[in-house]
């Protein structure tokens, strides 16, 4: 493919530097020229998707939902951000060798926490009954929904397999569904003091 894109590019610059005696015989060269290159473009490109589809299927088939959210959205053409950083010496030069970084790595901490230990004098006050006051009532769906964006992204599923960008995405309904679910299981002992030890309710 690379030899038809420098067919191309010399045939251009014919085509810039000739008369116009032979300008149509050099046009027809090009066009000819640049659909091969379209056709192997397309060709590679098919090529590159499919590999991808694969990769997709076997974290599928692994219940890998990070790689597979990765691979979903470099097919659906989304920008991919990659959360690694370079480490940096002290002179601020980026270190390429994993031998450089780990010595890297060694120095810092060497220097963070090779300090002595301060000593803290802990006080225990007596607390009120008014600074005492921790709510705990069920969350509401508002409180729901607020811990469900606040999770990370690009984590490994749970025992449901489901990714946390699926509870991300569809964040109100299944607040709204907690909830209900909440209600109902407070319903079901309706003086709690009498509740038994060994009945327990598992929601998440």
């Amino acid at each position: 493919m690379w030899n038809e894109i420098n067919m191309r590019k010399a045939t251009k610059q014919k085509i810039n530097s000739t008369d116009n005696t032979t300008r149509p015989t050099l046009l027809a060269e090009y066009l000819e020229i640049n659909k091969r290159i379209k056709r192997y473009a397309g060709h590679n490109k098919r090529a590159w998707t499919d590999k991808l589809a694969h990769k997709a299927q076997l974290a599928m088939k692994i219940n890998n939902s990070r790689e597979l959210y990765q691979i979903t959205k470099r097919l659906a053409w989304k920008p991919f951000i990659c959360n690694q950083t370079g480490i940096r010496d002290t002179a601020g030069c980026l270190l390429t060798t994993p031998q450089d970084r780990l010595t890297r790595w060694q120095e810092h901490f060497k220097n963070n926490l090779a300090a002595p230990p301060q000593q803290m004098s802990i006080t225990t006050t007596q607390m009120t009954t008014d600074t005492t006051k921790i709510p705990s009532g069920a969350p509401i769906g508002n409180e729901i929904k607020t811990a469900i964006k606040n999770f990370k992204s690009n984590k490994a599923s749970g025992l449901d397999s489901l990714p946390q960008e699926i509870f991300q995405t569809y964040s109100h309904t299944i607040a709204n569904i907690l909830e209900s679910l909440q209600k109902k299981s407070m319903g079901l002992w309706p003086n709690p003091k009498r509740m038994e030890p060994r009945a327990h309710v598992f929601l998440l």
